[in-house]
């Protein structure tokens, strides 16, 4: 059973590093790691791999805010992954220990030399995994192959992890936020990510209109503003929260037959409970049906929710 809670944490200062260090050495990753995608879960596994050799744990580094929010004055990418999703994803794909490090001016002015020995000082790192093309350090000297000889001085192992494609197509953040924004592409984002796109969320009060139409749903909140959605349409998917996961149809959009005018995240549970008002939910989502749409009656726009909602439970009984 797993229960969905609100994130209570927070993450770490520079400063705090030492007070979570697990004991013994450790091998350590380092990166954004936005949407935890096959690339990053590649990077994870030989990681894992080398740890499991080694004896110690695996420790994932990750930032909040993301690097390119912080130093990016028009705000930088939209997330795939917020950082309390980010935590649960590398958790899930082989890190021990998640750190999530508070990226602010004290580490960004960190050269890569002194960030390497935080790591060994304060987490006690005997290896560190990097991705081909992760830079770290002030101004983003510190590549592999800068950082080499420094990590030799201190007696550290450093190995790299080469570029992902998966059928023919490259991995990256970027690939799949582009997909994901545009029609007909939201699966191939999907099958890039290597999972399902995910949404902590707060059920929050809507205008009623699901329950009227005889399809009460729960408006979800994302926890983090800057959080990327799909482009507007009706999707199937799971809705999670207190032990319980079912198959659920998704708007997201700005349901043109009301003409709200914002877009929304409304989830039908067809024959569930449905969550209440405050709890924090996670939705996957899997497979898109069909774009959004304005319905000239309420009754065409009542026919095809049942439809969507029949469509969405025969997917989502299919997968495993």
């Amino acid at each position: 059973m797993f229960r969905i809670q609100r994130p209570i944490g927070h993450p770490v200062d520079v400063e705090e590093v030492e007070k979570v260090r697990p004991q013994g050495g450790c091998v350590v990753t380092v990166g954004n790691f936005d949407g935890v995608h096959r690339g990053h879960q590649a990077l994870l596994g030989a990681a894992k791999a080398r740890s499991t050799a080694l004896g110690v744990p695996l420790v994932a580094i990750t930032f909040e805010p993301h690097t390119r929010h912080f130093l990016d004055s028009r705000g930088g990418p939209l997330l795939l992954s917020t950082w309390c999703e980010r935590e649960r994803l590398l958790a899930r794909y082989g890190a021990d220990k998640v750190i999530t490090l508070r990226f602010d001016d004290g580490v960004r002015t960190l050269s890569a030399s002194d960030f390497v020995d935080l790591l060994v000082d304060h987490l006690g790192m005997v290896e560190l995994v990097l991705g081909f093309d992760h830079r770290f350090g002030r101004g983003g000297t510190g590549t592999a192959e800068a950082i080499t000889p420094h990590c030799q001085d201190r007696g550290v192992a450093l190995s790299v992890v080469g570029a992902l494609t998966h059928d023919g197509v490259p991995v990256s953040s970027t690939i799949i936020r582009s997909a994901l924004e545009e029609w007909g592409q939201f699966e191939k984002g999907v099958e890039l990510l290597g999972h399902p796109w995910n949404l902590l969320g707060e059920v929050v009060p809507g205008d009623g209109r699901g329950r009227q139409l005889g399809y009460p749903t729960a408006n979800l909140e994302p926890l983090n503003p800057r959080k990327l959605l799909p482009v507007s349409a009706v999707y199937a998917g799971r809705l999670k929260w207190e032990g319980a996961s079912y198959p659920a149809v998704v708007n997201i959009g700005m349901a043109p037959t009301f003409q709200r005018g914002i877009r929304v995240v409304e989830v039908h549970v067809p024959n569930g409970p449905g969550p209440n008002y405050g709890q924090i939910c996670q939705l996957d989502l899997y497979f898109q049906l069909r774009q959004e749409c304005r319905f000239e009656s309420l009754d065409a726009l009542r026919a095809q929710i049942g439809r969507d909602a029949e469509t969405a439970r025969e997917k989502i009984a299919g997968l495993p």
